[in-house]
């Protein structure tokens, strides 16, 4: 409905759109495709440690499998990161890989 499409605010900055996401909501994932098909970015950036890339990049690559990555914090504590289909991170991850555009960790 066009109400709905006037509500919807989009955040861009000259050629980049910034679209928020909240961790593991289908909802966002959603949004994601949505913005990576009207937008057709030719680059992804995604909130991910770039330390941890190339394993993010692993476990979705193994998607429909489920992934979790993890990495040690300089107080030794651990951080698990689910690799989820329902995450927007992942959901964008996913597309550029499946359209070859590069990706990089912020």
């Amino acid at each position: 409905p066009p109400a709905i499409m006037e509500a919807k605010k989009l955040f861009e900055w000259g050629n980049v759109r910034l679209v928020p996401v909240l961790h593991n909501r289908l909802e966002f994932a959603l949004e994601v495709r949505d913005q990576f098909s009207s937008f057709k970015p030719e680059i992804v950036a995604i909130e991910y440690p770039p330390t941890i890339g190339k394993k993010v990049l692993e476990g979705i690559k193994r998607l429909p499998l489920l992934s979790v990555v993890y990495y040690e914090e300089d107080d030794h504590t651990f951080i698990y990161l689910p690799l989820e289909p329902t995450d927007g991170q992942v959901e964008a991850a996913r597309l550029a890989l499946s359209k070859n555009l590069p990706i990089h960790f912020i």
